[in-house]
């Protein structure tokens, strides 16, 4: 008792000093107010009991509200966000050229500003009741005021010379977003009023994303992970709103390569840098909570103003099926599913369908940036040929076909890299998951495709991983993968390094020409771009048609259908831009062949009918040349005995 009467004295002393550190004008002595407040900070923060007998005086929360009007106002005519506001002379009072009226006003806005959010940030520290308090008297929306406030007078200044008073504007974001997670971490009653929010009209979190402070960022993403995890409701936010689709999108970039990590203006140690660990935790609650296909489907869904390349009508950007944000949702699958040791949440159905549908599509784009360039490649031609047109138009026309590529390749990587860990034999993480998938009752393709007088008990790893294989070629896979054969090949043909030629694989030379050399620099730069993307893509292709036919006979005749066999025959080559091809597809075609005599009858029924074209040329260096004899064997013979 006498310890509760203490602390209740003591909760009264502080707030009377509390009150009458702020209540008379605390700007007129900002120095001395903001160290009152610092130092009530301190002890509440060592003291729960304090903290709550504080926030049951019911003066206490109305106070703070009126703190933060009067912080905000002074906030807003200190810094302007208008870069038209700035003038050379300081002294009258007018904004200086740096976006603030004096040194001196805004390093005391923003230190007391700062040490107001620290104090309310204690204040609400595991203490539901306050937390409940502060939302009620509605400081959170002063507070967010004041810090988008700051966030776009960053944004607007970020070129000009003012590192002091951007290090005390940092400073004092972060100590504000620490306040607003405070407010709501583990109190879903708060959550739930304050997080929607963030999903109409206020861009806060946002615009504290676009200062790229790794610091600032990494409160951001705090704040972000404990307001959705373990909530389906609020992390549907995220995918079903516009402003959530544009915050998701901006925070998976924020571990992207190509995104910039800091401002050289920031005030974060290099050491903070890397969020990548708490972006993952949100990844990981978003398709735990959601279905990831929606997860990653909402990123086809952002304004046009995110997307991260230029959609002007005058640019011609090729493979840009993918904005950056789906490939490293691509990327954060396949650690995720190199990392997890059991599960299939990114394995089911919903998900297959997804990425098997997108594998078409990345082929398709493939295929019109091959004819592109095949196109060009033809026009060029014809203008060196054709005395009535203008060589130079002509080549000036080529430069502005194509402007630039996308994502797509990456993309299709990392979907090769999926499918095969899926279909993988050797990957007893993959069999573990297939036999959970087809005992599900929930998954819709394990009553379908699965033996019908089967009960649960008698399904075998292998048996799951079959009607795996049976549904994943009910969807079209196998097509897709073909067909980006085909169209790799007339992109990049076979390197055979040191002996013979650059040459076209047997189905790429009869679908089209070969593409080679584009006169317009700048394109050519672009195929060879496109070309070091190919690499080993052709192997790993391959290696998927080879897990998908094992002991299969739906995928070995699909294959066959949809001309496959010829194609793989035909990789049946040493090639240094995919090394390890030949033995893949010498696998694949033992796996086509295993049990199905359709199959093997097409092979049985091919005849030789010659070598790839400018084989020899590479092998007349060497004094030898090749040839079919009668038997259809390749024969090496010496030059000189023909």
């Amino acid at each position: 008792m006498d310890s509760e009467f203490a602390t209740e004295s003591e909760a009264l002393r502080c707030f009377a000093a509390f009150e009458a550190a702020v209540s008379d004008a605390p700007l007129a002595d900002a120095a001395a107010a903001a160290a009152k407040l610092r130092e009530f900070a301190r002890l509440v923060s060592r003291n729960e009991a304090l903290r709550k007998k504080l926030g049951i005086i019911p003066a206490l929360f109305p106070l703070v509200a009126r703190l933060f009007a009067t912080l905000r106002d002074s906030i807003t005519s200190v810094f302007t966000v208008d870069p038209q506001a700035s003038c050379s002379d300081s002294s009258s009072g007018s904004v200086g050229q740096c976006g603030y009226s004096s040194w001196k006003a805004a390093s005391s806005a923003s230190e007391l500003t700062t040490a107001a959010f620290h104090f309310v940030r204690n204040l609400c520290a595991a203490v539901p009741e306050n937390q409940i308090l502060a939302c009620q008297s509605g400081c959170y929306k002063t507070l967010e005021e004041i810090m988008s406030h700051l966030g776009l007078w960053l944004q607007t200044n970020k070129y000009n010379s003012c590192p002091d008073i951007k290090a005390v504007a940092y400073t004092c974001i972060q100590m504000g977003i620490q306040c607003l997670a405070n407010m709501m971490t583990s109190n879903p009653i708060v959550q739930n009023k304050i997080w929607p929010r963030f999903f109409g009209d206020n861009t806060l979190l946002i615009t504290l994303l676009d200062t790229s402070d790794p610091k600032t960022v990494k409160y951001v993403l705090l704040c972000v992970y404990n307001c959705i995890f373990n909530d389906s409701k609020r992390s549907s936010l995220i995918i079903q709103t516009p402003l959530g689709r544009k915050l998701l999108f901006k925070i998976l970039t924020q571990i992207d390569s190509e995104q910039p990590h800091q401002q050289q203006e920031s005030t974060s140690s290099s050491s903070e840098t890397d969020n990548f660990d708490i972006i993952y935790a949100i990844f990981k609650t978003l398709t735990t909570s959601l279905q990831p296909s929606h997860v990653f489907k909402s990123l086809c869904l952002l304004d046009k103003e995110t997307a991260p390349t230029d959609t002007n009508d005058s640019k011609k950007i090729y493979l840009n099926t993918l904005n950056r944000a789906h490939v490293v949702f691509l990327k954060l699958v396949d650690g995720d599913m190199s990392a997890q040791s059991t599960g299939t949440l990114l394995w089911g159905d919903s998900y297959l369908k997804t990425v098997i549908s997108l594998m078409a599509v990345l082929v398709s784009s493939l295929e019109r940036f091959s004819n592109a360039i095949s196109s060009l490649k033809s026009s060029a031609s014809t203008a060196t040929t054709d005395d009535s047109m203008d060589v130079d138009g002509a080549a000036s026309s080529s430069s502005t076909s194509i402007d630039g590529i996308g994502s797509d390749l990456e993309g299709l990587v990392l979907l090769l890299a999926y499918f095969s860990r899926i279909l993988g034999g050797a990957e007893q993480v993959s069999r573990e998951a297939a036999v959970t998938a087809v005992t599900d009752p929930c998954t819709c393709w394990s009553s379908a495709l699965r033996p019908p007088t089967l009960d649960n008990a008698g399904i075998t790893e292998e048996l799951a991983m079959n009607v795996r294989r049976k549904w994943i070629t009910s969807l079209g896979l196998i097509d897709s993968i073909v067909k980006l054969l085909v169209v790799a090949g007339k992109i990049q043909p076979p390197l055979v390094g040191g002996i013979g030629k650059t040459y076209g694989t047997a189905a790429a030379a009869t679908a089209s020409p070969k593409i080679q050399e584009v006169k317009d620099e700048k394109t050519e730069q672009l195929v060879q771009v496109v070309t070091k993307g190919l690499y080993m893509m052709k192997g790993d292709s391959i290696k998927v048609i080879s897990n998908v036919s094992f002991m299969c006979k739906e995928a070995q005749d699909q294959v066959r259908l949809v001309g496959g066999i010829p194609v793989v025959l035909s990789h049946c080559i040493i090639d240094d831009s995919n090394p390890f091809v030949k033995e893949w597809a010498v696998f694949a075609i033992r796996n086509l062949c295993d049990g199905n005599k359709e199959n093997q009858t097409l092979i049985e029924s091919m005849e030789a009918v010659g070598l790839p074209e400018g084989q020899n040329e590479g092998f007349a260096a060497h004094g030898v040349r090749a040839g079919l004899s009668a038997d259809g064997r390749v024969r090496i013979t010496p030059v000189d005995a023909e």
